[in-house]
């Protein structure tokens, strides 16, 4: 688990990579019109930017609920 907590303080550049691949992908997907090869790439990149895209979203909302334990355990 050590793993993911170090992968962690990374979350925003996952973000943004994940953000950028899955827009190349879909810009290619859009330009493939009826080429294998274009149409595998292209989903290969939004495959891989939305699992970037979703590993940084994880560790945002698990970082924001660790949070919120501190105040909800402050306010009682």
């Amino acid at each position: 688990m050590e793993v993911f907590t170090d992968l962690s303080q990374y979350s925003m550049i996952f973000a943004v990579v994940g953000a950028i691949l899955f827009v190349l992908g879909f810009l290619l997907k859009g330009n493939a019109k009826k080429d294998t090869a274009a149409g595998v790439i292209s989903m290969i990149l939004i495959t891989v930017g939305v699992i970037g895209l979703f590993f940084a979203a994880a560790q945002w909302i698990s970082q924001s609920v660790s949070g919120w334990n501190f105040f909800s355990d402050r306010m009682l």
